[in-house]
């Protein structure tokens, strides 16, 4: 199995806090420095997996007005091993109705 991270960044844009709530996806540095504890950390996807994200190339960037959205994509080599993946995120409870994290 293959995890790419996928990281956008959406500093041109403005939200509002309904925004951030309506699309988890979506933090601020800040957010993640304070989360995780730096600019270089491991996600948790939903079936259980820690990936390494490193955000360093934010780090010239105001932390609270530079915004990304964050997502981990699972490649998998077989349906099995897709399979044996959402049993994980079901177990977990955060089974998301697709194949990807």
């Amino acid at each position: 199995m293959k995890r790419i991270v996928r990281i956008e960044n959406l500093s041109t844009e403005k939200f509002s806090p309904e925004d951030l709530k309506a699309d988890p996806s979506i933090v601020s540095v800040a957010f993640l420095i304070k989360q995780f504890g730096g600019y270089k950390f491991e996600f948790e996807t939903t079936d259980g997996a820690l990936v390494p994200v490193s955000i360093e190339e934010f780090r010239h960037r105001d932390p609270e007005t530079t915004f990304l959205r964050l997502g981990v994509e699972s490649a998998y080599d077989s349906p099995e091993e897709a399979d044996e993946a959402e049993a994980r995120s079901r177990a977990l409870g955060r089974y998301s109705g697709d194949h990807s994290s």
